[in-house]
């Protein structure tokens, strides 16, 4: 009897890197997620260290985002959180080098090893490319502080919208309150 055996001897490389977080800018503790697209399914080895992608985020110290699933699909998936002191107008890895760690080609046997090397640096398949992730650590700035109200004299109980302009989109938790400086004016004497 015969069988037929395939011999598939092509490198299993990156596609492409990106990101299904929203474009926009993220701010200390924030959780960006990621993912590594393969041109073939992947594992990492049971007892292995976890892969890790390394992030320029300027300051001249990279950040690892972590592993967090995807063994055995086309797709590893890794967790960045922003740190203090991080900082870019685009998210990016610091270089082609930049994904480590043991990755193989799944099958029955995982020996080969995939290639790791990652799309060039604002390529089409590049995480900068693809997506505009941008890391902001500093305080947000107060632009201006405006009320649709005419300035007027209001008495005791009158609602005045106030509306406060930030330089970056902010996430408020809980109520926040403004401290307002009042000038009381007294009726003039008769």
């Amino acid at each position: 009897s015969r069988h037929a055996i395939v011999v598939d001897s092509s490198p299993t490389l990156v596609d492409y890197v990106t990101s299904h977080a929203r474009d926009g800018t993220y701010a200390l503790g924030d959780a960006i997620e990621l993912s590594v697209h393969f041109t073939d399914p992947v594992i990492t080895p049971e007892g292995a260290a976890a892969p890790v992608l390394k992030l320029d985020t300027t300051g001249g110290v990279d950040r690892d985002a972590v592993y967090r699933a995807g063994n055995g699909t086309d797709t590893l998936h890794f967790t960045y959180t922003v740190a203090p002191g991080d900082a870019t107008g685009d998210l990016s890895y610091a270089d082609t080098a930049s994904l480590v760690g043991d990755i193989r080609r799944e099958s029955a046997n995982p020996t080969k090893a995939a290639t790791r090397t990652l799309p060039a640096r604002g390529s089409v398949a590049s995480l900068g490319f693809r997506k505009n992730l941008n890391v902001n650590t500093d305080t947000a700035i107060v632009l201006a502080v405006t009320s649709a109200l005419a300035d007027d004299t209001y008495s005791t109980g009158a609602v005045i919208p106030i509306t406060v302009a930030f330089d970056r989109e902010v996430w408020v938790a809980g109520a926040p309150s403004l401290l307002l400086a009042l000038t009381v004016e007294k009726p003039a004497p008769p």
